[in-house]
């Protein structure tokens, strides 16, 4: 029963992740309901990804899982800590996140090693470039972290920035997790060999760089 629950549970998380996640995509930046869909995403990142820490570290160890888990929750949780408190502050909570994020920077580094120094070059039928992609990208979060939290907070264009890209990553694993990962067996075997299931996945990244670009090299940000 209870395995029967914990399995439902994360699907529920992970369903809702996902919807709430296209809704913020698609919702105008900065709306009611944009941020209404963005907090609900947070939630359920952050619930998906921490049972999923905790399971894959230490219930039935998986370590791809627990790396991809760790990087999303740090991600969620500094995206949405971002627009949390006001403009130019920082507070314990960027402390506590900066931490998480050099976790998941060193065990992708440490698992990747295991990898790469295994017969096969893989850790669990993963390569060990799988662990140093996610390492460097939680180590690219928790020094910009890092600038943060010595400048005393972040404002304007940078802060948006800081929270679309963290934000919008974290649905991106989400998106692969479900589409390219475990989420794929659900789905008829005939579709699978379609490849039709990487489009969600090739939208969800096109629109991850039309946002940063957006932001960053256009005047959307002052009109908005």
């Amino acid at each position: 029963m209870s395995a029967s629950f914990g399995v439902f549970f994360r699907i529920a998380a992970g369903g809702g992740a996902l919807l709430s996640g296209a809704a913020a995509m698609a919702l105008a930046k900065g709306s009611p309901p944009h941020r209404v869909a963005g907090t609900v995403f947070a939630l359920a990142m952050l619930t998906t990804a921490g049972s999923a820490v905790i399971l894959a570290g230490f219930v039935r160890p998986t370590m791809p899982a627990f790396v991809e888990g760790l990087l999303a929750f740090y991600l969620a949780a500094s995206a949405w800590a971002t627009v949390l408190h006001r403009e130019r502050t920082t507070n314990l909570a960027d402390h506590a996140i900066l931490f998480i994020g050099l976790g998941a920077a060193a065990a992708g580094v440490t698992i990747g090693l295991e990898a790469a120094h295994s017969p096969k070059g893989l850790k669990e039928g993963i390569p060990a470039a799988f662990f140093y992609a996610f390492a460097a990208i939680a180590a690219l979060g928790a020094a910009f972290d890092l600038k943060v939290i010595a400048q005393g907070g972040i404002a304007g264009r940078n802060r948006i920035t800081r929270h679309l890209w963290r934000m919008t990553t974290a649905f991106f694993l989400a998106v692969v997790n479900f589409f390219a990962g475990n989420g794929a067996k659900i789905f008829p075997a005939e579709i699978v060999r379609t490849k039709l299931l990487l489009v969600p996945v090739l939208i969800t990244l096109a629109l991850l760089i039309f946002w940063i670009i957006r932001v960053r090299l256009t005047n959307w940000y002052k009109e908005a």
